[in-house]
């Protein structure tokens, strides 16, 4: 039995980290918006930490770092330098995982009415952000139109199905929400923290600016990303779990 849950364990992390290379090195690993480039690379991670636990998501997140750093030095940016700091490129990406294994298992606990009530306010939240996307890109943008009618329509399935199939999915939702939002902060924090004066440098800003800066990118990237991460990594969750059960 312990054999059978190494490898099993084994197999989870080298699939969603072989993912999570494949979304570093390719386009994938960014949705455009409209308002924001997405970025995808944490999803796999956040799906590993509830599916496999913790230790399997922080593996996972290590291999998405790690892919960071690679990618960083491979193809030179404003960022390189601040990225080959392991604090920042690699520790909250750990987090993510460790944040979203542990959060999944004590939001299970949580009594069934208050995470139905709970998983519908986080669809309608959902379905507003999608709507905004779609409005925002109208007759501009259609890429990020069409991604918008998608994420739309995948958060409305999502707020049918909690209704309709009686499915509680604020634990996998909140999970994913956490373990996005603690690799934007954790990831912007230590970026102020060690290098705040050299990445305003670097992007023509003042030193002074750098709260507004840092603090400004995590509001309008970190909250988007996170949004997209619960609509994009819910509902596969609850398919490999429903999987899981059928067997």
């Amino acid at each position: 039995m312990g054999m059978r849950k190494t490898t099993n364990n084994l197999t989870l992390i080298g699939v969603f980290g072989a993912l999570t290379i494949a979304l570093s090195f390719t386009p994938l690993g960014l949705i455009p918006l409209g308002i924001i480039n997405a970025t995808t690379l944490h999803i796999p991670v956040i799906i590993a930490a509830v599916i496999g636990g913790p230790f399997i998501g922080s593996m996972v997140g290590l291999i998405f770092g790690l892919s960071s750093m690679l990618r960083a030095i491979m193809a030179p940016t404003v960022m390189t330098p601040f990225l080959l700091n392991p604090l920042i490129s690699i520790l909250p990406r750990v987090l993510i995982g460790v944040v979203a294994g542990y959060s999944y298992r004590g939001l299970k606990k949580i009594s069934p009415n208050t995470t139905k009530i709970l998983s519908y306010i986080i669809w309608i939240i959902c379905l507003g952000f999608s709507a905004f996307i779609i409005i925002k890109n109208m007759g501009v943008n259609t890429k990020s139109l069409v991604l918008g009618i998608i994420l739309f329509l995948i958060s409305a399935y999502m707020l049918y199905y909690t209704h309709k199939k009686l499915n509680y999915d604020f634990p996998i939702a909140a999970s994913a929400l956490l373990g996005s939002l603690t690799n934007t902060l954790i990831f912007l924090t230590n970026l102020y923290i060690f290098y705040g004066e050299r990445y305003m440098e670097s992007i023509g800003r003042t030193k002074d600016a750098a709260k507004v800066v840092i603090g400004g990118i995590a509001i309008t990237s970190g909250i988007p990303e996170a949004i997209v991460a619960v609509i994009i990594a819910t509902p596969a969750i609850r398919t490999i779990l429903n999987t899981r059960k059928d067997k």
